[in-house]
């Protein structure tokens, strides 16, 4: 299958349209000889690597242009560059009004570097004519050519009295100040066939924008550039673009504005018209089909700054995105017959990569590969990994395969496509293959499994600060929850609490959670190897004469960096005070909504007794009392509140309406932070290119110090080298003491709940707060598409059923299988004695032991783990030491409709909308084909704007054979794969971007059904 140089699709690459050359009629690099090219050309060839495409411009004519295409194919010159012919006009409109020289509208025509020289020269240049009238009165009619410039020049200087010629310019010079081309003529001449597709348009906004609007000027004015294609300008810096982009599109006019250098100086110059003073960033193929592909999708293929925010993130986070997928024959395998994957490379794109591919072709193969080498664990999910696939026969086939899936941090993790990773391996990517896609949408009885995936994702939203050091969704409900009428509640928060801790002891006391923390700590430690030390960059400032020429700005700039450090150390502290200042107050108002309750308990039951000792002489008040006094605790409460208000303010977190004090021009620490990095941008903005490189030089090092300090941590910072360390430390020596201790503590609260044992008065905790506010940021995506949570606690039926439910009866253990698990339960509970206390404590004591040990005939009591056996083990243990019989349920809504009431793909869309908008998980995102489950409409309307947002913040690769989540969500590599049955099971790819010729051919054949058929259906349609 043919290859094509840019496999990995659109990418971002710094294009700078607008470059002269030395042949140019306005140039400040030196005369038209060789030592000025070869100046000019090295210069060039030492622009970053980020450069990729270059607009040779020149006015009115392409030799410039054609000089450096020589170097090219001749020279084996400018090899890093694509190059691109751009001819420069002044056109004749507006010509009247008095501009200074190079004030006349700028047109500029980009041509594709497609349509060879001779053609632009005599099929456009040479068919330009223009007339001009001399001071004698003479027509001076001409088409014009570098020769019958000079001739105009040269008459216009005979009319010029002597003393005056040293006030013009060369013959070429005052010929082209005299010329302003019609631009009707540029129009009719670009309608030729041979230019069908192959040029666009662009002006110049600072000459536009010099025209004076008038009544009679306006519609002209505005057409000039609204017929254009692209508007280039040459900012002076970052935030002039931006001022300049939002004055356009205030004045409702073309908008689409690319930063260029309009280079006339080399790099060395200080002048900003230089080369590579260009801050425009392309995400593209480096070709002209890739700048019309831009024009279609210029919000999110454009960027003009310093460099892309995913450069920025695949930067940070390198162990995160996956860079390429190889797949290759084992060593010795010979079978003809079946060759398949076969040196198969495949580069990955950052962003949006769409697999596609006509039925049976393979594409599910990509996906099932990269997640089983990302460790991916439940191989039942696979499509193409499977028994009756390629695994058949105990993986005959599939063992003569290995995959090696690369990161960007270099890290390799290499499989054979028969293994089985080990659960206790980090997944490294989140995979929703149809299978498990299917099982969640379709089974009514997968609701629970859904449910649990929402609850994960509504819980990666919540704040380290707020969580309240829960691990889980459940876990910060469980805690939140409070005590409300007796104390049985108190009890049962107490033994839910203890549930909470000896769960996660349990856990930390497997050998699986062993492995997990050991494996934990060795990624953290590829990170930490991963972290790239900028390479060293010397201090000009070291030259006496560099240090003084820019010494004011550099002591600047060092007090600027202290602030900086200075203000991120008081965020880092604010948000400590946040965290500890949210903990005593959920801790004091916890307190005080129990002591509340109990004084209405005190006041219910002396009304009864009230009532049953009427008649009596009796002072109740002598009988029982009972004083509480709130005024110490409220006082702390507000302290603690205006405490964390004033916290909140100065993170920002407040209405910026006017500060506690009263100063409404108060900045918060984050505003502070960041007009300080922008005084930073603005003073290096001020040094030359040298000191600018230097300071860059000194960020990287800053921040990659940073970095490392974070990664390593310390041992009560989570996610740290430190932490993970004193972790394994824990593990060997302090847990299996406190494990024991919290088991007996347990056993003393279920004795006080079965003495104080009443009606369970249900608990409901309203989540809706928090997933509305994640709703309400994503207002703009969702639109009309609604969510809404209902949290409640749930009665079950009875103690038989409501148990086994929370059992994995498919799993090794004493109550696996249906009639074995019944068997087994009723065994236990057969001479138990429900009004007994110890009799109940002895039958929990049995349920926790037959979870641990496996208790079957045959088994010799092997260890089984409990988390391997039960659905939810807080659940489990809530409900039987609690002794209530009472189910946490939370029920996730879409509009009116719960779980249960959604369609197969209605709870599709809403699981996708999770992950893709919601999940602030920063893994890649891997998804199978979940177009299957879904309606064209929810494909369109619901899923490709969040597609669009989810792949700027997380690598996502989805197969598919929709039209809309490939082409409208604007993939930035697509993946054709093909398996040749007819040729021993060849398996190949073509991958590039869609602007690539080749793979957009395969797109409309696979996707569209080819091209005649796409556009007799389009005939079809009505346009509303």
């Amino acid at each position: 299958m043919k290859k094509n140089n840019y496999s990995r699709g659109a990418e971002w690459r710094k294009w700078d349209l607008h470059v002269h050359t030395p042949l140019s009629v306005y140039q400040k690099f030196g005369q038209d000889d060789e030592e000025t090219w070869e100046k000019y050309i090295d210069d060039l060839e030492k622009l970053p690597n980020e450069f990729a495409v270059i607009g040779v411009n020149d006015y009115l004519f392409i030799d410039g242009y054609s000089r450096l295409v020589s170097e090219q194919k001749n020279n084996n010159r400018l090899t890093n560059l694509t190059l691109l012919p751009v001819v420069e006009f002044r056109i004749e409109k507006f010509a009247g009004i008095q501009f200074e020289n190079l004030k006349r509208i700028n047109l500029h025509v980009i041509f594709s570097d497609e349509v060879c020289i001779e053609t632009i020269k005599s099929q456009f240049l040479n068919t330009l004519e223009q007339s001009y009238t001399l001071e004698s009165g003479d027509k001076w009619t001409r088409a014009i050519t570098p020769e019958s410039v000079k001739e105009l020049g040269a008459t216009i200087k005979k009319s010029v009295p002597e003393s005056e010629l040293a006030n013009y310019g060369t013959d070429l010079i005052e010929g082209f100040n005299n010329l302003n081309v019609k631009e009707e003529q540029i129009f009719t001449a670009l309608k030729k066939d041979c230019f069908k597709g192959k040029f666009l348009i662009a002006v110049g906004k600072t000459e536009w924008a010099d025209l004076k609007w008038s009544d009679a000027s306006i519609a002209t004015k505005k057409s000039i550039i609204n017929e254009a294609d692209i508007v280039f300008t040459s900012a002076e810096s970052v935030e002039a673009f931006r001022k300049g982009k939002i004055q356009l599109t205030k004045q409702g006019v073309n908008d689409l504005l690319l930063d260029c250098s309009d280079a006339h100086y080399y790099s060395s110059s200080e002048d900003k018209d230089r080369i590579g003073n260009c801050f425009t960033w392309l995400k593209a193929d480096p070709t002209f089909d890739g700048l019309k592909q831009v024009i279609n999708e210029p919000i999110e293929r454009i960027y003009v700054g310093e460099e892309p925010p995913l450069l920025q993130r695949v930067s940070k986070h390198r162990t995160k995105y996956i860079k390429e997928l190889t797949i290759n024959q084992s060593k010795g395998y010979v079978d003809q017959e079946n060759a398949w994957f076969k040196d198969v490379k495949i580069q990955l794109n950052s962003e949006l990569v769409a697999i596609i591919g006509n039925k049976g072709s393979g594409k599910s193969a990509i996906a099932d590969v990269i997640s089983l080498c990302a460790n991916y664990h439940d191989k039942d999910d696979f499509s193409f990994l499977t028994p009756n696939k390629f695994r058949i026969k105990n993986g005959r086939l599939a063992k003569n395969f290995e995959a090696v899936l690369t990161w960007e941090s270099g890290n390799e993790e290499t499989r054979n496509l028969n293994d089985s990773p080990n659960k206790t391996e980090i997944l490294e990517v989140k995979y929703l293959p149809q299978g498990r896609f299917e099982r969640l949408t379709n089974e009514i009885s997968s609701v629970s499994e859904f449910q649990e995936e929402i609850e994960s994702v509504v819980f990666s939203h919540i704040p380290e600060t707020e969580n309240l050091g829960a691990l889980t969704f459940k876990q910060l409900i469980d805690k939140k929850t409070v005590s409300v009428n007796a104390d049985i509640d108190v009890l049962k928060n107490s033994a839910e609490e203890a549930n909470t801790t000896i769960i996660e002891l349990e856990r930390k006391a497997t050998e699986s959670y062993r492995a997990e923390v050991a494996n934990k700590l060795a990624k953290k430690k590829e990170e930490l190897e991963a972290l790239e030390q900028p390479k060293l960059v010397s201090d000009p400032n070291e030259d006496p004469l560099k240090k003084q020429q820019h010494e004011a700005v550099n002591e600047k700039i060092a007090g600027i960096r202290l602030e900086i450090e200075e203000i991120e150390a008081s965020i880092i502290k604010s948000e400590g005070d946040k965290k500890t200042a949210l903990d005593k107050i959920q801790k004091l108002n916890d307190v005080i909504s129990a002591v509340k309750q109990k004084k209405i308990e005190y006041t219910n039951f002396i009304k009864t007794i009230g009532e049953q000792l009427s008649g009596l002489d009796i002072d109740l008040n002598k009988l029982i009392s009972i004083k509480t006094d709130l005024i110490q605790i409220n006082q702390i409460l507000k302290t603690e509140e205006d405490l964390l208000e004033s916290i909140k303010s100065l993170l920002g977190e407040t209405e910026k309406s006017e500060h506690l004090d009263g100063d409404s021009l108060y900045q918060s620490l984050h505003d502070q932070l960041e007009n300080k990095k922008n005084s930073l941008k603005i003073e290096k903005g001020k040094l030359d290119s040298e000191q600018q490189i230097y300071q860059t030089y000194i960020t990287a090092k800053d921040n990659w110090l940073k970095d490392r300090k974070a990664l390593l941590g310390t041992k009560e910072t989570s996610n740290t080298v430190a932490y993970f360390e004193a972790e394994l430390t824990y593990l060997k020596e302090k847990l299996p003491e406190q494990l024991e201790d919290k088991y007996e503590e347990r056993r003393k609260i279920t004795r006080s709940i079965f003495d104080k044992k009443q009606e369970v008065i249900s608990v409901y905790k309203n989540a809706r707060n928090r997933l509305n506010d994640i709703i309400a940021s994503n207002s703009d995506t969702l639109k009309d598409y609604t969510i809404e949570v209902d949290a409640s606690l749930v009665k079950s039926l009875d103690f038989n059923v409501t148990f086994l439910d929370f059992i994995l009866q498919n799993k090794m253990g004493s109550f696996h299988s249906k009639d074995g698990g019944e068997r087994e339960l009723n065994s236990l509970i057969s001479e138990i004695d429900f009004d007994d206390k110890n009799s109940v404590i002895n039958l929990l004591d049995k349920l926790i032991e037959a979870l641990k040990v496996d208790k079957r005939t045959g088994q010799d009591n092997d260890s089984r783990e409990v988390a391997q056996q039960v659905k939810d083990v807080q659940g489990l243990y809530d409900y039987i030491f609690c002794l209530d019989f009472l189910a946490i349920n939370y029920q996730l809504k879409q509009g009116d409709k719960s779980l249960e009431q959604l369609s197969p793909g209605e709870r599709g869309a809403l699981l996708l909308v999770f992950y893709l908008l919601l999940d602030k998980n920063d893994i890649p995102l891997i998804i199978d084909q979940p177009e299957d489950n879904l309606d064209n409409h929810s494909v369109a309307t619901v899923l490709v704007p969040f597609i669009r947002a989810a792949k700027m913040k997380r690598q996502i690769i989805m197969v598919t054979h929709n039209p809309n989540l490939a082409v409208v969500s604007d993939a930035e590599q697509i993946i054709y794969v093909e398996l040749d049955k007819e040729n021993c099971y060849t398996f190949s790819t073509l991958s590039g971007s869609i602007e690539n010729k080749d793979v957009n051919k395969k797109i409309v054949e696979v996707l569209e059904g080819t091209m005649p058929a796409f556009n007799n259906r389009k005939r079809k349609y009505y346009e509303s």
